[in-house]
C-alpha cells in the first residue's frame, strides 16, 4: 500500500495550459505535505485572491493529514488503532468516511485493496473492522489489527482540497499530490511517466473535471498483495485510473496493480465512470492496455 512517508508510486509530469484570455491570471504554489510535494495551480481574475484560496486549500490538507497519519502517535488514526479492541470508539466524520470507503472497496475488489495490510496480526483483514454508521463508531473484532490508510487517504485529502477551491469559486485549477491529481475547470494536459524510463513520457492525457492516480513499483517494489502478504508479483509495471474522485482513483489503481492485467481490466470495465490504463511487460517489450472508454481504448506496443 502507499504511505505518506514514501516517495510517490508514480510521477505524473504536468504540462499546464496557460490562460487563453489576457484578463485571466494563473498562480502556482507547492508545499511538502502527505510525504510528497503537493502542487496547486489555479486560474482566475485576481492573483492575490487566488493565492489566498490556495493557502486555504493547503491548510485544509495539513489539517486532514494530522487525522490520517499512520506513523504519528498523536493522530486520530493512531488513537483508533490503539483502542478499538477494547471498545467501540467515536471518530470524526472524516475518519469514519474514509474507513467506510476503504472497507467498501476492499469488498468490491475481494481484498485486493485492504487497509489492514500492515497489521501486526497477519490473519487480520478488513472483515474484522466493525462500523456503526448511526453512532459513528468503529470497533475491531480481532487483536493485532491496525488500519493504514496510506493507500487512500491522500486521494480523499486531494478531493477535499478540490472541494474547497470549487466552493470558493476558483474557475479552473489543478492539484497534484505526488501523482494523485484532480484537474478541474479548463482542460489540462497530464504526462504519464514511463515506468522503466524516468525521463520518458509514456502518454499525454487531456483531462477536465476528472481525477487520476497511478500505482506501480516505480522506485522499488513495495506494493503488497493482501492475500499472499508478499510483494505484488506480476508483469504489470503500472496501473492508471481515471474517475470522478481521487479517493476512488487512488484505491483502484492499487487494486488493479495487485489483481493483475486480466482481473484488473475486468474490474475497471465493470465500474461506472471509471477508465484505466495498464502497462505490462511482455518479454522484451512494453504493452499499454486501455479500458474500452479510455481515449478510444487503443493498445500501444513498445
Amino acid at each position: 500500500m502507499k504511505k505518506f512517508c514514501l516517495l510517490p508510486t508514480a510521477y505524473c509530469l504536468l504540462f499546464f495550459l496557460l490562460p487563453s484570455a489576457c484578463s485571466l491570471s494563473s498562480v502556482q504554489d507547492k508545499r511538502i505535505l502527505l510525504g510528497t510535494t503537493v502542487e496547486i495551480k489555479a486560474v482566475g481574475q485576481d492573483r492575490k485572491e487566488l493565492q489566498r484560496k490556495i493557502n486555504l486549500a493547503f491548510a485544509e490538507m495539513d489539517r486532514l493529514e494530522k487525522i490520517f497519519d499512520f506513523y504519528n502517535p498523536k493522530s486520530e488514526l493512531s488513537r483508533l488503532n490503539g483502542n478499538t479492541v477494547q471498545q467501540p470508539l467515536d471518530v470524526s466524520e472524516e475518519l469514519f468516511f474514509v474507513i467506510k470507503k476503504a472497507v467498501e472497496f476492499s469488498e468490491l475488489t475481494d481484498g485486493a485493496f485492504d487497509p489492514t495490510i500492515n497489521s501486526p496480526n497477519k490473519e487480520a483483514s478488513y472483515k474484522d473492522i466493525g462500523l456503526n454508521e448511526k453512532k459513528r463508531t468503529i470497533f475491531f473484532s480481532r487483536e493485532g489489527l491496525k488500519i493504514d490508510l496510506g493507500g487512500c487517504a491522500k486521494g480523499y485529502i486531494v478531493d477535499q482540497a478540490a472541494k474547497g477551491l470549487r466552493e470558493s469559486e476558483v474557475s479552473s485549477f489543478l492539484i497534484n499530490a505526488g501523482g494523485d491529481i484532480i484537474a478541474s475547470g479548463r482542460e489540462w494536459k497530464i504526462g504519464i511517466q514511463h515506468p522503466q524510463e524516468g525521463n520518458k513520457i509514456l502518454r499525454v492525457l487531456k483531462l477536465r473535471n476528472k481525477a487520476i492516480a497511478t500505482s506501480g513499483n516505480y522506485l522499488r517494489k513495495h506494493i503488497i498483495n493482501p492475500q499472499s502478504k508478499q510483494v505484488a508479483e506480476d508483469n504489470i509495471l503500472s496501473s492508471t485510473i481515471i474517475s470522478n474522485s481521487c479517493l476512488k482513483s487512488d484505491i483502484l489503481a492499487t487494486a488493479v496493480f495487485v489483481l493483475g492485467k486480466d482481473k484488473g481490466l475486468r474490474l475497471i470495465e465493470g465500474l461506472k465512470d471509471v477508465e484505466g490504463m495498464i502497462v505490462v511487460k511482455q518479454e522484451e517489450r512494453i504493452e499499454t492496455i486501455f479500458s474500452s472508454g479510455f481515449n478510444g481504448g487503443k493498445d500501444e506496443k513498445k
